[in-house]
């Protein structure tokens, strides 16, 4: 018999062997978290420093309200490969699953990883059973529980024969390849404004209330600033005569907006809400009907000051 055929074998009894219920499980699971992975891999803003949907703006966004935070800052220092290891890490728990490879090991990395994204970015999801995150943590813990051998020697834990090392391999090569073709594939990323910076005044002649001159912000474009709360903000210039400026921590879970230049939107990287800054900050799409905080801003001369 071939190593094929052998590796081929074991898929179908290792499904054969389970109960209906644990095969329904393991079948949404694996497509989960395998699904995951791949649309992780066609999002070109993903891994793109300079899109809205960038792994590193996610990040900070989460850093900001978990109890993990600073565990997320350091990866922020590694974001890129943070995103890419996650994003083959969910295709790698997925096909394992599916395949029956190491499915234990899988099961108890695929409850780690619901459990980190759960401490990241759906901690303070209320009422709780709102946070899709902890659903997941309980299905990959009850998944581990059933599959466990009954004589748990580490042999029949980590399944390491012919067969589960062909099927490493296998989920390997094939957990790569996926997410190398979803980047090949993948739609071009949302492109951040282009001027990411905490804006001061400018000039002794400023008045005292003075966030930024005309000059700095052209029309149809945005700046970062900061508010005097401490907490971040945005100014978008709508017109030759006219600005707004919102709080750009999301009315969700509290990440940072960012302006979206094609759409003239602010959209958050977590989790897709979108804010119209010409119908005041209104919540327009995504998880949340809050408005964006509006902070009072006019032009006054030169300058764009706080109202």
């Amino acid at each position: 018999m071939s190593s094929v055929q052998e590796f081929l074998q074991g898929i179908t009894k290792s499904w054969i062997h389970q109960s209906w219920s644990v095969r329904l499980l393991r079948l949404w699971l694996g497509v989960t978290f395998t699904y995951a992975g791949i649309d992780k891999a066609l999002d070109g803003g993903f891994l793109n420093p300079d899109a809205t949907t960038y792994i590193g703006k996610q990040l900070a966004g989460f850093a900001q309200q978990s109890p993990i935070s600073p565990l997320l800052n350091k990866m922020i220092e590694h974001a890129t490969l943070v995103g890419a290891g996650t994003m083959v890490g969910e295709i790698a728990i997925g096909l394992a699953t599916l395949f029956g490879v190491l499915p234990f090991l899988a099961a108890v990395a695929g409850a780690g990883l619901s459990a980190t994204l759960w401490l990241s970015s759906t901690f303070h999801t209320t009422p709780y059973f709102l946070a899709p995150d902890t659903a997941y943590l309980i299905m990959w813990l009850v998944f581990a529980l059933a599959i466990l051998p009954r004589k748990r020697t580490i042999s029949r834990v980590l399944n390491v024969d012919r067969r589960g090392a062909i099927g490493i391999g296998v989920v390997g090569v094939l957990s790569i390849a996926f997410a190398g073709l979803g980047n090949i594939f993948a739609k071009p990323g949302k492109i951040a404004s282009g001027a990411a910076k905490v804006v001061t005044k400018q000039g002794g002649s400023a008045p005292a209330n003075a966030i930024a001159t005309i000059s700095d912000l052209n029309v149809g474009t945005a700046l970062q600033i900061k508010l005097a709360s401490g907490d971040p903000g945005i100014l978008i210039r709508t017109a030759t005569d006219a600005v707004c400026a919102f709080s750009a921590v999301c009315t969700h879970q509290g990440c940072t907006v960012d302006y979206d230049q094609v759409s003239k939107e602010l959209i958050c990287p977590c989790h897709g809400a979108r804010f119209d800054p010409l119908q005041n900050g209104k919540a327009i799409a995504g998880p949340t009907r809050v408005a964006l905080t509006e902070v009072p801003v006019q032009i006054s001369g030169e300058y764009i000051v706080s109202a």
